[in-house]
């Protein structure tokens, strides 16, 4: 992501080891756009469990409580990290699609 046009809230997450959060669309977006893994907290709807399982599914967060029976957080962040950087590497830039 661009961290210079990025608004203050956007910035502090590029800096962030997760983000704990329900999982929202917009949160969602600022995960891959920021490269942070997600830490889900409860879904409040089915399309947000529907969320959740794909980001689940595709390495790039998990539930909080499976995250906190982990024997190794750093290692699960690096992990989701990593497949999130993978992702980005792989989707196109919007400006040059503009």
């Amino acid at each position: 992501g661009d961290r210079k046009s990025a608004n203050p809230l956007t910035q502090l997450l590029f800096y962030a080891a997760a983000i704990l959060s329900k999982p929202g669309g917009g949160t969602l977006c600022d995960s891959i756009v920021c490269g942070v893994p997600m830490i889900f907290t409860e879904p409040l709807a089915a399309y947000e469990q529907a969320n959740q399982d794909l980001w689940v599914q595709q390495g790039l967060g998990m539930a909080y409580a499976d995250f906190i029976k982990g024997t190794d957080p750093d290692k699960q962040l690096e992990t989701m990290r990593h497949n999130i950087h993978s992702l980005q590497q792989r989707l196109p830039v919007i400006t040059e699609i503009l």
